[in-house]
């Protein structure tokens, strides 16, 4: 007896073929979506790290603001805040150094210049005419705005100790507008 071998035909071997085609390339779309949105997500989860390490910087360095203390260097303690003679928005203070800096007092700022929040930070006892060392802590930014609130819930656009008998502002309020348009908004309460 001759039995007959049946395999498949050239036609079913060809439809096979576009069916697993048709499936890895919907697979392959399926995961290049997802790897791109894991990426999106990565950014934006970095984004607002940053934005949260910022604020939780200029948060401690606020709450450590201190005023009233005696000038050395020709330094007059206190919070600054206003405009740069190039119209950059600008935050200065004195603040108290941690306990394992020897509990001394130093000058801290924050200044907008080119789209970068900036970190000012002067040597303790420097001289007015030393330059402070800047570090970025926040950039992707299209503007900042910010003020001071005093005792009485009253908002300045500047602030100077000698106008304000020497105390420091209730809280500080920062406005930014992030280059994607997003505006943010955020206050920092001194102690």
């Amino acid at each position: 007896m001759t039995g007959r071998t049946r395999g498949f035909t050239l036609l079913e071997v060809l439809v096979a073929l576009v069916l697993l085609s048709l499936f890895a390339v919907t697979s392959y779309r399926a995961l290049d979506s997802v790897l791109t949105a894991e990426r999106h997500a990565g950014a934006e989860m970095a984004h607002w790290r940053q934005l949260a390490l910022a604020f939780s910087r200029i948060q401690t360095d606020l709450g450590n603001a201190v005023s009233g203390i005696e000038p050395r260097h020709g330094w007059r303690r206190g919070l600054y805040a206003g405009q740069a003679d190039d119209g950059s928005p600008y935050l200065d203070f004195d603040r108290l150094l941690p306990e394992d800096q020897d509990g001394g007092v130093q000058r801290v700022g924050y200044v907008y210049r080119d789209g970068t929040l900036l970190r000012r930070l002067w040597r303790e006892g420097a001289p007015t005419s030393e330059a402070p060392a800047e570090a970025p802590i926040l950039a992707g930014l299209s503007g900042i705005s910010l003020r001071c609130m005093d005792k009485t819930g009253n908002w300045y656009p500047a602030w100077k100790p000698e106008a304000a008998h020497g105390t420091l502002p209730s809280a500080v309020e920062m406005q930014f507008r992030l280059v994607s348009g997003e505006p943010l908004r955020r206050v920092f309460l001194l102690q």
